[in-house]
Parts: structure tokens; C-alpha cells; sequence
């Protein structure tokens, strides 16, 4: 991970966070989008392909209560294909679809120090590809 940006107001969109991280699979930096709904879904299904096609993101992470297979759908009509990913892990690997990674707020903090572990399992991964690579350098 590089940086994350401070909370913002983008329009129409809401409130967002941007990640922009490094990932040893891929030759460019990661654009992340994160989203936080404190209500359902709602608009947001609708303005989500909106969003990822205004700020070009790689990603997105999307904190809520529940994400509900009808969201999936109505998301999907307008052209994106989505991949509910596992472990945002998975956001440093090519995938075939737009990854979506979920967070609830009914779990949230232990989901966040699930996060906080897989961040820094991806930070220690990357300083090691990172030393590889100066090693064979050398």
C-alpha cells in the first residue's frame, strides 16, 4: 500500500477513500475506491458503475450491512461484471471481472482486524518481492 486519501466528498457519489497500493503481479500502481453505505444499497447499486467508470479504479471495497444478490444484478445490467473477492488480497492479482471486496458493519471491527492482518501479510510480501528484485539487481 502506498497511501490511502483522507474521507471526501465526490458529488453525487458520497463519501470515498482512495488506496492507491503496488502489487507484485502487476507492473502499475492499484487504484482501490472504498465506499461507505450506512443505509442499504440502494442508489448506490445504480451509481457504482458510474463511480468505477468516473475514477478508474482497479477496485473496490464497499463497507455495508449486507450486499444482497438483486444489488449484484441491477450492478451487472449496465455492462460491469462483477467478482465478489475473498480476501482483498485477491485486489493484487488479475481477475476476469471488476473485484468487489465487502466489508459488513454488523461485523465491521473484526472484519478491520481481518483487514489489518491481510494488509500487512501484503506489505511484508511486497518488501520481499521488492528485495528480490534489488538482489538480482546486485
Amino acid at each position: 500500500m502506498k497511501n490511502i486519501s483522507k474521507p471526501r466528498k465526490s458529488g453525487q457519489f458520497g463519501y470515498d477513500l482512495e488506496i492507491k497500493a503496488i502489487s507484485p503481479h502487476n507492473e502499475r500502481p492499484l487504484l482501490i475506491g472504498v465506499e461507505v453505505f450506512m443505509q442499504s444499497w440502494g442508489y448506490h447499486a445504480e451509481t457504482i458503475p458510474k463511480y468505477i467508470s468516473n475514477f478508474e479504479v482497479d477496485g473496490l471495497i464497499v463497507i455495508s450491512k449486507d450486499i444482497e444478490s438483486s444489488v449484484i444484478q441491477i450492478i451487472e445490467s449496465s455492462g460491469v461484471k462483477l467478482s465478489l473477492i475473498a480476501k482483498v488480497g485477491d485486489f493484487a492479482f488479475p481477475q476476469p471481472y471488476f473485484p468487489l471486496y465487502h466489508l459488513s458493519l454488523g461485523d465491521l471491527v473484526t472484519d478491520l482486524f481481518e483487514l489489518e492482518g491481510q494488509l500487512n501479510n501484503l506489505l511484508n510480501q511486497s518488501r520481499k518481492a521488492d528485495l528480490g528484485k534489488r538482489i538480482n539487481k546486485i
